[in-house]
């Protein structure tokens, strides 16, 4: 191998053995919030070839941990072309960094930083299942603009946001059926008397309970759990959106 695009991940895992100085406190990919834990970084080549692995004490931060890989690899004579990253990878300290070595770079964003979320509220619901912005040769529906995406770092990059329909319409179908399920138990309570009946956080945004007249009784009132069509609107907004972050115009073979 002698250049390469590298595509690097890593990982937090519990440590449970005892005496091993590479442990540290921190959160751990099982969820725990203070846990012994030792972290990992692999990096492949774009065809999946493994080039690097190391094991590291869990406090290192990825950046730290991305340029000690990109040290290493170039001191053993193999030109880095370029990096894909997870999201994990994508804050501010990251992107100057590459940017600083000129070394190009396609990352995953994370969360909704101002950069995106201005992309997203422009092109979100525009091109969903829109044949003008269709990927050609992928279930994906993409659109790219040049944006500063973090407040903290003055500079633009490309930012391209995409409609996954495969991943999208799956994360529908199940939000749907997760949500029917939360309304006929919401539904079953109120029949047994239940005045506030107990709905799961993730569905309370999408459920309603309504108090309305009942057509053959006047005196009488009925009540039931409904669909909230707004905030169930919005969580279908979410699903399949994703975006990446890179250094150069992606073309729509990419």
């Amino acid at each position: 191998v002698e250049s390469v695009w590298l595509c690097i991940d890593g990982s937090n895992d519990d440590c449970r053995s005892k005496g091993v100085t590479i442990a540290e406190n921190g959160p751990a990919k099982s969820g725990g919030t203070s846990t012994p834990i030792v972290s990992f970084t692999y990096a492949v080549t774009d065809t999946g070839l493994p080039v690097y692995f190391d094991t590291y004490h869990g406090g290192l931060v990825d950046c730290r941990e991305m340029q000690k890989i990109l040290d290493d690899i170039t001191h053993c004579g193999i030109t880095v072309k370029g990096v894909i990253l997870d999201r994990g990878y994508c804050n501010s300290q990251v992107l100057e960094y590459l940017n600083g070595r000129e070394i190009p770079y396609i990352i995953m964003v994370k969360g909704e930083p101002q950069g995106l979320m201005e992309i997203t509220q422009k092109f979100g619901n525009t091109i969903k299942l829109n044949a003008e912005y269709l990927v050609p040769g992928a279930y994906l529906f993409g659109v790219q603009g040049k944006c500063q995406l973090f407040q903290d770092y003055k500079h633009e990059d490309y930012v391209t946001l995409f409609y996954d329909y495969t991943n999208g319409s799956d994360r529908i179908t199940a939000l749907l059926k997760n949500l029917y399920r939360a309304m006929d138990k919401a539904n079953a309570d109120i029949r047994k008397g239940v005045r506030n009946p107990q709905i799961d956080k993730k569905y309370e945004s999408m459920i309603e309970i309504v108090t309305k007249t009942d057509e053959s009784d006047r005196r009488r009132r009925v009540r039931y759990a409904a669909v909230n069509a707004s905030g169930l609107q919005k969580a279908l907004d979410e699903k399949g959106l994703y975006s990446v972050v890179s250094s150069k115009q992606m073309s729509a073979g990419q």
